[in-house]
C-alpha cells in the first residue's frame, strides 16, 4: 500500500498544502489556500508550459518562487535579476553566491530546479521551429491546381515538414489508385531524422521542362551519417532560408548535447 503523501502531517490540514506551478512545494504554509491564491496573483491559473515560465521577468519569477515555498531564495533571486529565461542554469555554485546558506532550503530548492530543467528540456525538445507543407507548382505557371486534369483522384496530399530541436518529420500520404482512377486506400508514412545524425544540409532547384516561364520547386537535400537523403521541396527562393533554420538547428543541438555532457 502507498505511504500517505503527507504522513508527517498530520497536525496540519492537508488542504492548505498547496501545489503551484506544477512544482510542489515540501515547505507547509498556514494560512488558508484562499488567502494564498489573493496574494500569488492566482498562480495556478498560469498555463504550466515552460515556453510562458522562460518569459516571465524578474519579479515575476521572485514572484513565483516565493508562492512555491521559498521567499528568503526568491529575494536573492530578484536582487542577483534572474528571471525565467535562465532560471534553469542555476546550480548549487550559483546558490551559494547568491548567499543561499541554509542548506535544507537550498537542498529543496535544487529538487524544484530539477523539475524545471525537466520541463525546460521537454518544452525545448517538443518546440516546433519550423513547420511547412511541400510545394506544388500547378500547370500553366500555377494557374491550374497540381496534377490537373486528374487532381481530384491521382494528385497525393502535399507531404508536410515539422522540425522541431531533436528532429526532422517529413509525413507523406501515398494513395493507392486503382486502373480507373478510384481511390482503394492510401499509407502514411512519417519519416523521423535525429538530428544529431545530420551531416550535411545543401539545396537545388527543380525546373519542370513542359510549361516555358515556371518556377519550378527549390529542393532541400538533407544528408544522414548512414548516406541516406531526405529532400523537401519548397517553394522557390525559400530553400536556402528553410536550409540555414535546418543547419542552425543541428549546430544548437550538438552545442545543448555538450554542454549537458559538461555539467
Amino acid at each position: 500500500m502507498t505511504e500517505p503523501k503527507y504522513k508527517a502531517l498530520n497536525r496540519i490540514d492537508k488542504d492548505n498544502v498547496r501545489t503551484y506551478g506544477g512544482f510542489t512545494s515540501n515547505v507547509v504554509v498556514s494560512q488558508p489556500s484562499s488567502e494564498i491564491d489573493r496574494k500569488t496573483e492566482t498562480h495556478e491559473n498560469i498555463v504550466l508550459d515552460f515556453l510562458q515560465m522562460s518569459k516571465w521577468n524578474v519579479k515575476r519569477t521572485a514572484d513565483h518562487v516565493a508562492a512555491i515555498g521559498f521567499p528568503s531564495i526568491a529575494k536573492k533571486l530578484q536582487a542577483h535579476r534572474i528571471d525565467g529565461s535562465i532560471i534553469a542554469d542555476i546550480g548549487s555554485k550559483e546558490l551559494l553566491e547568491m548567499g543561499c546558506n541554509v542548506v535544507g532550503d537550498r537542498l529543496r530548492f535544487q529538487k524544484e530546479l530539477g523539475s524545471i530543467r525537466a520541463r525546460a528540456r521537454a518544452a525545448w525538445r517538443n518546440q516546433v521551429i519550423y513547420s511547412a507543407q511541400e510545394f506544388r507548382e500547378g500547370p500553366c505557371r500555377n494557374l491550374l491546381p497540381y496534377g490537373f486534369p486528374f487532381c481530384c483522384v491521382k494528385a497525393e496530399p502535399k507531404e508536410e515538414y515539422h522540425l522541431t530541436h531533436i528532429k526532422l518529420a517529413i509525413k507523406n500520404t501515398q494513395m493507392n489508385n486503382s486502373w480507373f482512377g478510384a481511390i482503394c486506400g492510401y499509407m502514411q508514412i512519417s519519416d523521423n531524422i535525429d538530428l544529431e545524425t545530420v551531416v550535411d544540409v545543401d539545396t537545388s532547384m527543380s525546373k519542370p521542362h513542359c510549361c516555358k516561364g515556371s518556377s519550378g520547386q527549390g529542393v532541400v537535400i538533407v544528408t544522414t551519417k548512414t548516406g541516406e537523403l531526405a529532400y523537401l521541396r519548397v517553394r522557390p527562393g525559400d530553400e536556402r532560408d528553410v536550409a540555414n533554420t535546418i543547419q542552425n538547428a543541428v549546430e544548437e543541438y550538438r552545442l545543448r548535447e555538450a554542454a549537458m555532457q559538461i555539467k
